[in-house]
């Protein structure tokens, strides 16, 4: 229910209200505003009534049945194979060295260039995409008028709910993530483990990068740039980056963790190591005894690459999840298209979507943003802000779900032609 649906529906100001406060989401806390007051509810309910847009409220999952085939810039015509053994080695982890060198192509010059003759297309999904995860969201009814600034009534809803990764949580802790090396690691995930620990890295000569030196440049450009104590309830990360490839002495370098105190910990840690661009993942799943440090790698530096070798190696980011999708390897595109306010007319930012075949939300998207709104209805923002946290689309396997970049943010994606020639696809 909503505000302007319990009004329609007979309810008085006062009940709706109270509904309204009693049904509020846990949603809220993404995009907090006042309440609106009665005024503001009744001018904003005589205007959707006026432009005929009650119904249009309603939103659900998009399916496949909602995109005009004129708006698609790719749908996928690949011939199922009988060999299922072709099935498999699609799902196995792609090598990264595969992934070196790739032939870079602009997001235009791919559709212009590559999507016409493609007949099968995959992305490889990493962490750096959590933010692009989307849906596209439709109006209940076929028949009711758009609630946006364009003609068709389709938007979309970008993830809110995705956990933040390592490498993002170090960045808004003030840490560098894109030097040469870097070491991070991180715990409390639950808010059960309210520990100190610390990240360590003894470095060839004997130098021990640890939270004595804290903010302090060694000569190898090693530096400790993020130091959590007590995390309380946060999750917690630490971080060691290298910053200047030719001062980073070779040889073996340990990466380690230690409890710094004197009481056991209730739960383990996750950690990563960068080289270049390439990141190694590990896990520790067990509490760490007061003062106990854990050797997480051994990597050996050489003048071309990092060699690492540890036991605690896990195949993906434990945290990286994309919704119900692993990363690191290809999933199918079924469809590619772009934001539904450049189907009719140009409106804004241009989003491009690349549809993924069995990406699936649990979450509850918003059915509509103040960002999409027809003009005439801004001035009661408030209260559709309101109906956006309110009437959230429910939960469904059909739904349209993908990952999603603006033409204005720079990022990049792995894709499949066709099984055989991978290509970076580059956004801005």
């Amino acid at each position: 229910g909503s505000l302007l649906v319990d009004l329609s529906e007979g309810k008085t100001k006062e009940e709706a209200l109270a509904a309204y406060t009693s049904k509020v989401s846990s949603y809220n806390y993404r995009r907090t505003t006042a309440v609106a007051g009665e005024t503001s509810i009744e001018l904003a309910k005589a205007k959707i009534e006026e432009l005929g847009l009650t119904e249009s409220l309603h939103r659900r999952h998009a399916t496949v049945h909602d995109i005009p085939v004129t708006r698609a810039l790719f749908l996928d015509r690949e011939v199922t194979t009988l060999d299922p053994f072709t099935s498999l080695k699609k799902d196995l982890p792609v090598k990264k060295g595969k992934l070196k060198n790739l032939k870079e192509l602009s997001l235009e010059d791919f559709i212009k260039t590559k999507l016409p003759t493609c007949t099968s297309l995959e992305v490889m999904l990493d962490s750096s995409h959590k933010g692009n995860l989307m849906s596209v969201i439709a109006p209940t009814s076929a028949r009711t008028a758009s609630l946006f600034r364009w003609d068709n009534g389709l938007s979309w809803a970008y993830a809110n709910d995705v956990a933040d990764s390592t490498k993002e949580l170090v960045k808004a802790k003030g840490g560098k993530v894109d030097g040469v090396m870097r070491f991070s690691i991180r715990w409390n995930d639950e808010g059960d483990n309210n520990i100190d620990f610390d990240a360590h890295c003894l470095e060839p000569n004997g130098n021990l990068i640890f939270f004595g030196k804290v903010n302090t440049l060694q000569a190898s450009s090693g530096i400790l740039d993020v130091d959590v104590q007590s995390p309380g309830k946060e999750v917690a990360v630490e971080n060691i980056t290298w910053g200047d490839k030719a001062k980073i002495q070779a040889g073996k370098h340990v990466f380690m963790v230690h409890n710094y105190a004197k009481s056991t910990s209730t739960r383990g840690f996750t950690a990563e190591i960068e080289f270049e661009g390439v990141t190694t993942y590990y896990s520790y799943d067990k509490p760490l005894r007061g003062k106990q440090t854990i050797k997480v790698a051994v990597g050996v530096l050489s003048t071309t690459s990092l060699k690492l070798t540890s036991s605690r190696q896990v195949e993906s980011n434990p945290q990286g999840m994309l919704w119900n999708l692993e990363p690191m390897v290809f999933h199918k595109v079924s469809i590619v298209i772009p934001s539904p306010n450049y189907w009719e007319t140009s409106t804004g930012n241009r989003h491009t979507f690349f549809i993924l075949e069995d990406l699936r939300t649990k979450e509850q998207p918003r059915g509509m943003f103040n960002e999409f709104l027809k003009t005439e209805l801004v001035p009661q923002r408030k209260v559709f802000e309101q109906l956006g946290n309110n009437l959230r689309v429910a939960d469904s396997e059909d739904q349209l779900s993908g990952v999603g970049f603006s033409s204005t943010e720079r990022a990049s994606i792995v894709v499949r032609v066709n099984n055989s020639k991978l290509f970076k696809v580059m956004i801005n």
